[in-house]
């Protein structure tokens, strides 16, 4: 029983750390090839950043 236990730790652990890569593999993609966006969401952040700079401003 031990043995088995300390063998499905090792599986979840290895198996853990593989996802975590994954996750860090797929956030690493996300930047370099975001997603498109439309044209209002391109617009809502231009608009967005417009406001942040004028609050920066301000």
């Amino acid at each position: 029983l031990d043995r088995s236990l300390k063998c499905l730790n090792e599986d979840i652990a290895l198996k853990t750390q593989t996802l975590c890569l994954d996750n860090q593999c797929m956030s690493i993609r996300m930047k370099l090839n975001p997603p498109a966006k439309s044209e209002t969401q391109n617009n809502l952040s231009i608009i967005g950043n417009e406001k942040v700079k004028l609050a920066i401003l301000n």
